[in-house]
Protein backbone atom coordinates (compact mmCIF):
# COMPACT_ATOMS: atom_id res chain seq x y z
CA UNK A 1 0.00 0.00 0.00
CA UNK A 2 0.94 3.36 -1.11
CA UNK A 3 1.48 5.59 1.91
CA UNK A 4 2.86 9.76 2.21
CA UNK A 5 4.73 11.83 4.33
CA UNK A 6 5.57 15.74 4.02
CA UNK A 7 9.18 15.68 2.94
CA UNK A 8 11.64 18.61 5.09
CA UNK A 9 11.21 21.74 2.86
CA UNK A 10 14.74 23.16 4.34
CA UNK A 11 16.25 19.87 2.69
CA UNK A 12 14.98 20.89 -0.48
CA UNK A 13 16.01 23.96 -0.13
CA UNK A 14 19.89 23.51 1.16
CA UNK A 15 19.81 20.79 -1.80
CA UNK A 16 18.78 23.07 -4.56
CA UNK A 17 19.40 27.05 -3.34
CA UNK A 18 17.83 29.80 -5.14
CA UNK A 19 16.09 27.37 -7.55
CA UNK A 20 13.79 26.38 -4.51
CA UNK A 21 11.25 28.73 -3.69
CA UNK A 22 10.68 28.63 0.62
CA UNK A 23 8.87 31.13 2.12
CA UNK A 24 10.91 33.21 4.89
CA UNK A 25 10.49 32.25 8.13
CA UNK A 26 7.88 34.94 9.77
CA UNK A 27 5.30 34.22 6.88
CA UNK A 28 5.69 30.55 7.10
CA UNK A 29 4.91 30.96 11.21
CA UNK A 30 1.71 33.32 10.43
CA UNK A 31 -0.02 31.33 7.77
CA UNK A 32 -4.20 31.86 8.19
CA UNK A 33 -6.76 30.31 6.80
CA UNK A 34 -7.14 30.46 2.99
CA UNK A 35 -3.24 31.02 2.60
CA UNK A 36 -2.17 28.46 0.03
CA UNK A 37 1.02 26.47 0.30
CA UNK A 38 3.12 24.51 -1.66
CA UNK A 39 4.18 21.02 -0.13
CA UNK A 40 6.58 18.01 -1.03
CA UNK A 41 4.70 14.98 -0.44
CA UNK A 42 6.87 11.88 -0.93
CA UNK A 43 4.76 8.67 -1.78
CA UNK A 44 6.26 5.35 -1.23
CA UNK A 45 5.59 1.90 -0.95
CA UNK A 46 8.19 -1.27 -0.85
CA UNK A 47 8.65 -0.91 -4.50
CA UNK A 48 7.91 2.57 -5.42
CA UNK A 49 9.14 6.14 -4.50
CA UNK A 50 8.12 9.66 -5.85
CA UNK A 51 7.51 13.33 -4.85
CA UNK A 52 5.10 15.44 -5.58
CA UNK A 53 4.75 19.32 -4.97
CA UNK A 54 1.10 20.03 -4.53
CA UNK A 55 -0.34 22.96 -3.07
CA UNK A 56 -2.27 23.15 0.22
CA UNK A 57 -4.75 26.19 1.06
CA UNK A 58 -4.81 26.78 5.01
CA UNK A 59 -8.32 25.88 7.01
CA UNK A 60 -6.81 26.22 10.05
CA UNK A 61 -3.90 27.08 12.63
CA UNK A 62 -2.76 26.53 15.97
CA UNK A 63 0.55 27.21 17.07
CA UNK A 64 2.90 26.27 14.07
CA UNK A 65 0.56 23.50 13.36
CA UNK A 66 -1.73 23.64 10.35
CA UNK A 67 -4.51 22.16 8.83
CA UNK A 68 -5.69 22.69 5.10
CA UNK A 69 -7.19 20.91 2.04
CA UNK A 70 -5.55 19.57 -0.67
CA UNK A 71 -5.78 21.60 -3.82
CA UNK A 72 -3.81 19.51 -6.41
CA UNK A 73 -4.86 15.75 -7.88
CA UNK A 74 -1.76 13.98 -7.02
CA UNK A 75 -0.34 11.87 -10.18
CA UNK A 76 0.16 8.83 -7.43
CA UNK A 77 -2.85 7.14 -7.25
CA UNK A 78 -4.47 5.12 -4.08
CA UNK A 79 -2.94 7.29 -1.55
CA UNK A 80 -4.68 11.06 -1.28
CA UNK A 81 -6.78 13.36 -3.77
CA UNK A 82 -7.90 16.63 -4.01
CA UNK A 83 -9.85 17.68 -0.92
CA UNK A 84 -8.37 15.78 1.26
CA UNK A 85 -7.48 16.95 4.57
CA UNK A 86 -3.35 18.01 5.05
CA UNK A 87 -1.60 18.35 8.45
CA UNK A 88 1.75 19.93 8.47
CA UNK A 89 4.04 22.37 10.57
CA UNK A 90 6.36 25.37 10.56
CA UNK A 91 7.36 25.07 13.40
CA UNK A 92 11.22 24.57 13.18
CA UNK A 93 11.27 27.50 10.54
CA UNK A 94 14.49 29.02 10.79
Amino acid sequence: MIKFSLDDLKSHKLEFGNKFYLLECEKCQNLRAGDIVKLIFRFEDDKFAQVERMWVVVNGANNGEYAGILDNKPLTKGCLDIGDEIKFNYKKCS
